[in-house]
């Protein structure tokens, strides 16, 4: 029975680095990404429940878009874990920020809540 006794902290230190990294946020792989040819306005779904072994889901709806590539670039970069890989909405908010957006307004979809709207502008100072 005491051989067992490390298992708790095994756990324990698993789960902190899965934790402990979602802050830690760097912005290289967004080099690619080119502000000037995303739109003024983004609409990015989050999931608001999340998941404890697993990235939080972010879509961003760039059907019949003329910024679909663009578009399609920053979901990857979001969603991709050898990119960004956004961990939770506060990391989100930091990246887009970072990015030259600022966070306009959230609401949730759905009768269960579980996904989240975030609505964001470009900076003034990057807009046409």
């Amino acid at each position: 029975m005491n051989r067992y006794r490390w298992l708790p902290v095994l756990f324990v230190a698993i789960f902190s680095a899965f934790s402990s990294s979602a802050q830690e946020q760097t912005l290289d792989p967004l080099d690619s990404i080119q502000v000037d040819q995303l739109p003024e306005y983004i609409v990015i779904v989050s999931e608001s429940t999340g998941r404890i072994f697993g990235r939080k889901l972010t879509a961003i709806n760039a059907r019949g878009s003329k910024y679909k590539k663009a578009l399609d670039d920053l979901e990857d970069a979001l969603s991709n874990k050898n990119r960004i890989g956004i961990q939770n909405q506060t990391d989100l908010l930091n990246t887009m920020s970072q990015l030259g957006f600022e966070y306009i307004d959230s609401f949730s979809v759905g009768s269960d809540a579980d996904y989240i709207k975030f609505v964001f502008r470009k900076k003034a100072e990057h807009r046409n």
